[in-house]
């Protein structure tokens, strides 16, 4: 996001904004509106020279920030309706503390799984939240308690988290067994039974 880019506006938009965001005209009409009359916004990079796959992540990226907002596949209402793809692996995989807009239970399901989260960070009261414009709000609210904070502030805060990146790290690392024995534990408990598909 270019230093240019008008947080307070963005920030205002959606904390006293009753539409529904999910609506894909709303979206597309209120980030026209946002951009029609703003400045120009220029790329510090070569665009010639970036990779073109949006999903590849380089190390400084997650060198030069202190966490990851990952955007999960699923972002809604319906508390059964939880999905992990590798969006929410790749900063365990680079020891990065994240926030996720995903899913209500998406953190709880990832402590479950023996990662660890961040509520030395962030107020993570909005994994809770069930109603996903409510979420969005309180995630929103944790990008601009941590944008107020000093450097020095941000560093304390990330040097808190450091054991839990690499206990992390190593469960993601040990992971593929793990996963690889419960599909087979479920796979043998459906075929002991007699099941009829329609």
């Amino acid at each position: 996001i270019p230093p240019s880019f008008k947080w307070h506006d963005f920030l205002h938009h959606f904390s006293n904004s009753y539409i529904s965001f999910f609506s894909y005209d709303v979206q597309r009409e209120w980030v026209y509106k946002f951009w029609k009359d703003r400045e120009r916004i220029l790329a510090d990079h070569d665009p010639d020279k970036i990779d073109k796959d949006d999903r590849l992540m380089s190390a400084p990226m997650y060198k030069d920030s202190f966490f990851s907002l990952v955007s999960e596949t699923l972002f809604q209402d319906d508390p059964d309706a939880l999905f992990l793809s590798e969006k929410i692996y790749k900063p365990i995989a680079y020891r990065h503390p994240f926030m996720v807009v995903g899913s209500m239970g998406t953190l709880r399901h990832l402590r479950y799984l023996g990662y660890q989260t961040f509520p030395e960070m962030f107020d993570e009261s909005y994994d809770q939240e069930y109603h996903p414009q409510r979420r969005w709000e309180m995630i929103l609210r944790n990008l601009e308690s941590w944008r107020q904070l000093s450097h020095d502030e941000k560093m304390q805060k990330y040097d808190s988290v450091r054991d839990k990146l690499k206990h992390n790290f190593e469960v993601f690392k040990n992971a593929r067994g793990r996963h690889e024995k419960d599909i087979v534990g479920v796979l043998s408990q459906l075929s002991s039974h007699s099941v009829e598909i329609h």
